[in-house]
């Protein structure tokens, strides 16, 4: 009689504590079940992870939309006075996912197509190295605080072997 009560006993606490544990294990949320990631983002731990070209708590922008628009600001070129500028960026390349056009109202027939880097922390665009005659230019820009743009212009001299800097233009301007 004895050996069947420690059974019944070992077996009702064996029972209590695994439905415990499947009524504690119930009560836990899914993190993601109220978050919906679009364009293909997916969700852990009740955030979207974005697809490349797509950014915000949802994966509902695109990531060149974050730089369209229209920068009114200045430019300054080898510490000289500032010019007032304005910058455009299109973001809707077609058929170039990741880029945005870009034209700078003191440099108007200048057309340059850049490439959006991104990471968590810094929006940049990337444009390729122009080649002239004995002169390159490079060009960087990157977005601050999601409305000031700041776009630098290198200007080098490829004549000598150091090719050094002939011009700096900065250009800082805020979104309209």
């Amino acid at each position: 009689m004895r050996f069947w009560k420690t059974t019944l006993l070992s077996t009702s606490i064996v029972v209590a504590a695994v439905a415990g544990i499947v009524t504690y294990s119930s009560c836990e949320k899914d993190a993601c079940t109220n978050v919906s990631c679009q364009h293909g983002g997916s969700c852990n731990n009740g955030a979207c992870k974005c697809p490349t070209g797509y950014d915000d708590p949802t994966c509902g922008t695109r990531t060149t939309d974050r730089f369209a628009g229209t920068y009114a600001g200045f430019t300054t070129c080898n510490n000289s006075a500032q010019v007032i500028d304005t910058l455009f960026i299109l973001g809707n390349v077609p058929h170039q996912f990741l880029s945005v056009q870009v034209t700078q109202k003191t440099h108007n027939t200048d057309v340059l197509f850049g490439v959006v880097n991104t990471n968590e922390t810094t929006y940049a665009l990337d444009f390729p190295t122009v080649y002239g005659t004995h002169y390159s230019k490079t060009f960087h820009a990157t977005l601050q605080s999601s409305t000031k743009l700041v776009f630098d212009t290198y200007e080098y001299d490829t004549n000598t072997m150091a090719g050094p800097i002939v011009n700096k233009c900065t250009f800082v301007g805020f979104k309209r």
